[in-house]
């Protein structure tokens, strides 16, 4: 357990101190800042630890690991030497966002990347990604020759605390260093410890039915995985039967592999979720697990966990139960092999029990989708996907829509999601849910002045209707996915909590995560405390305490993850616009403070473009540019007008 993971445990709540971290929780008890209740260790209220944000001397900021604490505390004085990633305790003033500090508990390596650069006859180190007009310069103490054998633009990885360089990643302008750059810009891994690759190593690449007596076998019936078609960890697979209309969502049992406080589990939850990249992905969990034995692999048995759920004629859950079984997957599709099935009744070798599966299913599908709409809300949805080449260079880019398939999947995760939200109010403990709060009145205000200065005349009683409305307005006028992302803009963000508070965008009354613990951390924890309810329950305490925590910290996480993500493709586009100076392309405005903001409509697809000129301009107004400049470091493209 890492020093981060503990602090973040004990915030909200620890019953077993490790011996590695034994003496940091001495100096906590000296400094009379921990107590207990009943066998749990806490952090004393009027107290929070948490990482900093060093923005100036003057002005500190720290992120609490606490649940309790949403907002961020402001340090009272200004103070040397501190650097943001440092793990502090701070004494809160009681009813504000300040804190005094108390004490420095970590100062992790503080390291950053930067480019070399000759500037006025001297070599520089230059902060990658600065977000300064003009890029600090790093302070290294590698000599001029020594600095002078490397390439220009040469990209090093710097420990600040000493000014020694750390790693050399590569040139700018090779695509292949992108990779290095995003995971050591996000504190990202791809590489798994020893240990728990040799622990997934164990578990081999078969499952023996034998060993498995008192699980349900529904082997015989015919699921079947609907993925995207490069995907190589399938944790969901379905199958309907329209004849006592029983759904069946079996997902991954990943529990069974994975037990708390062990070497995966560590490394899972540090990680939080897995990474996806245009070209491949670093999962959450040693492929051996996520692309082996818990993968719902084609024609191989595995063990699930699986919801049953009986639908009334019009799609209203009748009864569910939740079970451990053994399936097996009879065939995996594709999305496209599903739209196809549907919309032009292409069979393409599909066998028939699973076409029945997914015909049956389609019409309620719909109608659980139609009955979702009257509370929750629906995006536009397209997916954008980079093809690179052997280089990780960006060669192609595929625009996907989602089709019918994309509701057959999504409607079924939802039931299985929300089914599992209610069964884990049963539990005498905290749980984990995902959450989504309303929107704020100032948001909403903001939103109907913006879409009104665009044209809309609407009025309406309620959120819901207003939305709605505006979402049929931009329809008329072929500007539906420009206003869904400001309709989204405008939303608090989905995150998750130990306390349920429903889900605004899906119109939930509860929701959680279940469907997804090959990838994403809440579902394995969730599987661990349901599980451990259908066998009686004594562990619940155990597997619950410091959820707030875990709660909060992956919120962190996927926000990273999501950012990592989006600046990986940036840095694609950037190369490819270096490779295209000159170039006309099309754009559309979609920010018209200087700089104007722009987003390629073509060959880059989604590229966001700063213009250079200062010009009068609405939004969504499309107008062609010339590529003009590109800014490698930063992933900024440059254009201007083309008059």
């Amino acid at each position: 357990m890492q020093v981060k993971d503990f602090l973040e445990q004990l915030c909200g709540g620890i019953r077993e101190i490790p011996k590695k971290h034994h003496s940091l929780f001495y100096a906590l008890q000296k400094l009379d800042v921990i107590s207990k209740k009943g066998k749990i260790f806490v952090l004393k209220e009027g107290y929070a630890i948490g990482e900093l944000d060093v923005v100036r001397e003057d002005l500190i900021f720290l992120k609490s690991f606490s649940p309790a604490h949403q907002k961020d505390f402001k340090l009272m004085k200004s103070f040397k030497g501190l650097a943001s990633g440092d793990i502090v305790l701070v004494k809160t003033i009681s009813k504000s966002t300040r804190a005094r500090l108390v004490s420095i508990l970590y100062c992790p390596p503080m390291q950053i990347l930067g480019y070399l650069e000759k500037i006025k006859g001297k070599i520089v180190a230059l902060e990658l990604k600065s977000t300064q007009e003009k890029p600090l310069q790093i302070p290294i103490k590698a000599r001029q020759k020594a600095l002078s054998s490397l390439p220009p633009h040469t990209v090093i990885k710097v420990d600040m605390r000493n000014g020694e360089i750390v790693e050399v990643l590569g040139v700018l302008e090779d695509e292949r260093i992108d990779e290095k750059i995003i995971l050591s810009l996000y504190h990202l891994k791809e590489e798994f410890s020893s240990s728990s690759v040799q622990m997934a190593q164990s578990f081999g690449d078969s499952v023996f039915s034998e060993l498995y007596p008192s699980r349900k076998d529904l082997t015989h019936l015919p699921f079947c995985t609907i993925d995207p078609s490069d995907a190589k960890d399938h944790d969901d697979a379905i199958y309907f039967n329209p004849q006592e209309q029983k759904l069946y969502v079996a997902i991954a049992d990943v529990s069974e592999y994975v037990s708390k406080e062990s070497s995966i589990d560590r490394e899972a939850r540090e990680r939080g979720f897995s990474l996806y990249l245009p070209h491949k992905s670093i999962p959450m969990l040693p492929r051996e697990l996520s692309e082996n034995i818990c993968s719902l692999k084609e024609g191989e048995i595995r063990l699930a966990f699986v919801w049953e759920i009986t639908l009334s004629s019009c799609a209203k859950v009748e009864k569910s139960s939740l079970f451990e079984a053994l399936i097996l997957n009879h065939c995996n599709l594709s999305y496209e092999r599903v739209d196809d099935l549907i919309e032009k009744n292409k069979t393409d070798n599909i066998p028939q029990n699973v076409r029945e599966s997914i015909e049956g299913f389609y019409p309620y599908a719909m109608k659980l989708f139609d009955q979702r709409l009257k509370k929750g809300y629906t995006f536009f949805g397209d997916e954008v996907k980079l093809i690179l080449d052997e280089n990780t260079a960006l060669q192609d880019i595929k625009i996907s829509v989602e089709g019918v398939s994309h509701h057959i999947v999504e409607e079924a995760m939802l039931l299985a999601n929300v089914e599992s939200a209610k069964l884990m109010q049963s539990l005498k403990c905290k749980g984990i849910y995902r959450i989504h709060e309303e929107m704020k009145e100032e948001k909403i205000f903001e939103l109907l002045s913006a879409v009104r200065s665009l044209g809309y005349e609407g009025k309406s009683k309620d959120i819901h209707s207003l939305i709605t409305s505006i979402q049929k307005w931009a329809k008329e006028r072929g500007v539906e996915k420009e206003i869904d992302k400001m309709i989204i803009k405008a939303q608090k963000q989905a995150v998750y909590s130990s306390e349920n508070l429903g889900h605004f965008g899906l119109g939930f009354e509860i929701y959680t995560h279940f469907t997804s613990p090959i990838r994403r951390y809440s579902d394995l924890l969730l599987h661990r405390l349901l599980k451990e309810y259908l066998q009686g329950g004594k562990k619940l305490a155990y597997l619950s305490e410091g959820i707030g925590a875990v709660c909060k910290s992956l919120s962190e996480s996927e926000k990273r993850i999501s950012r990592a993500e989006m600046e990986y493709k940036d840095r694609k586009f950037a190369h490819w616009a270096r490779e295209h100076i000159g170039e006309r392309i099309k754009v559309s405005v979609i920010d018209t403070q200087y700089p104007i903001l722009t987003q390629a409509l073509e060959k880059i697809y989604g590229a966001r473009v700063v213009l250079k000129d200062k010009i009068m301009c609405e939004k969504f107004d499309t107008f062609e540019i010339i590529i003009e400049e590109v800014n490698l470091a930063n992933a900024r493209i440059f254009g201007r007008i083309n008059d």
